[in-house]
């Protein structure tokens, strides 16, 4: 299963093709700092929550669990969405410290921290928003 130290190892990321039985298909990755470098392979997997997460300093830890039903190579179609979510927040993060600098320099550092530091946050809202759907109209 997945395991990351500091940040280099494997990981989960990505949930599709979700299933009446609250099953989805995930594909474990490589990771160098949480960041998905190459696709490893595939599961269609059913989600048995987290345990009690702990803080020892400076780790953060928490094991997720999950039963797994299918094994397969990597879901292709995943891999390219995971890549392009990659991409579409690094220009996201990008396109903010330009605007933060034009602001900067226009109405102050105040002003233009309160404006744009949340905006970071939408960039991270997208896969919530597209899972909710996704869940909505496997329900319809």
């Amino acid at each position: 299963m997945a395991f990351t130290f500091q940040g280099v190892g494997t990981k989960f990321y990505g949930q599709r093709d979700f299933r009446s039985d609250g099953s989805f298909v995930t594909t474990e990755w490589f990771v160098l700092l949480y960041i998905p470098i190459i696709p490893l392979r595939s599961f269609r997997v059913l989600y048995r929550g987290a345990e009690d997460t702990a803080f020892v300093f400076p780790v953060y830890y928490q094991k997720e669990h999950y039963s797994i039903c299918e094994r397969f190579f990597p879901s292709w179609k995943q891999v390219l969405y995971t890549y392009s979510f990659m991409i579409f927040i690094l220009f996201w993060t990008l396109l903010l410290i330009n605007w933060y600098t034009q602001f900067f320099q226009k109405i102050g550092e105040i002003v233009a921290t309160l404006l744009i530091v949340p905006s970071f946050g939408l960039g991270a809202v997208v896969p919530y928003i597209l899972r909710y759907y996704a869940w909505r109209k496997l329900r319809a």
